[in-house]
């Protein structure tokens, strides 16, 4: 089942179109080969792996900046379940302690190249003070609820870590090391129920904002319009 959903005038979406495909490629050279240096530059400017063959992609786009009919795409995040090799088995194994793997599991996910375009990345989001950051997580959690998929596994930069930290109890599985130009950078494993139960005590007001998904009828015609509230399990 694909994911699609409005917030503001930004639109979230599981991305399948080939031109879509092809900002997003464009969008992760501009952050993971130009910004972070994590990988060697392409001459096609597209930063693409063998993870992509199977690998769910999610993107975000501004629908105020729409021209004809292309859509500006500024935020991206690719899915990986788990019946798949996970990157951090392979490329991002020295994050993770040697005597202590990752312990797989069915309905675990790994969530790789989440990015935002460097001159949105302040853009704010909601009510609630929130950025485009915020929204991509909220994505992951939205696809992770119609797949039933509990944990989520992501690597992650120790200053966007300590960021996200207030509203996420990720769980680092190993220290943060250097990557790339310097940038510490470390595994952390988060489980939605937790999620679910330390939002709804301390932050309620953010567990609504995170269930709550407006579905826009232009695009996606057979739904219905207005507000949609997922339960929490």
């Amino acid at each position: 089942m694909e994911l699609i959903f409005q917030e503001d005038n930004l639109l979230i979406k599981t991305l399948s179109a080939p031109e879509e495909m092809d900002a997003a490629f464009r969008l992760r050279h501009e952050v993971f080969v130009d910004e972070l240096q994590w990988v060697p530059p392409s001459p096609d400017k597209r930063e693409i792996d063998d993870y992509d063959k199977f690998a769910i992609p999610l993107g975000l786009f501004d629908l105020s900046a729409q021209t004809g009919k292309d859509l500006p795409l500024i935020g991206y995040v690719r899915l990986i379940q788990s019946n798949y090799p996970f990157m951090v088995e392979k490329e991002f194994a020295c994050l993770l302690p040697k005597d202590k793997p990752l312990k797989k599991l069915p309905d675990m996910v790994e969530s790789t190249r989440i990015c935002v375009k460097k001159e949105r990345r302040a853009d704010k989001v909601g009510d609630l003070d929130l950025t485009i950051g915020h929204l991509l997580y909220k994505a992951i959690y939205n696809w992770c609820l119609i797949h039933n998929s509990r944990f989520l596994v992501t690597i992650i930069e120790k200053r966007y870590y300590r960021y996200l930290k207030s509203l996420f109890p990720f769980e680092p599985l190993g220290g943060f090391l250097p990557m790339g130009d310097g940038v510490l950078t470390g595994t952390v494993l988060l489980d939605w129920r937790d999620f679910e139960r330390v939002s709804l005590e301390r932050r309620p007001d953010f567990l609504k904002w995170m269930t709550t998904i407006q579905v826009p009828l232009p695009v996606h015609a057979h739904a219905p319009s207005g507000l949609l509230l997922h339960g929490s399990y």
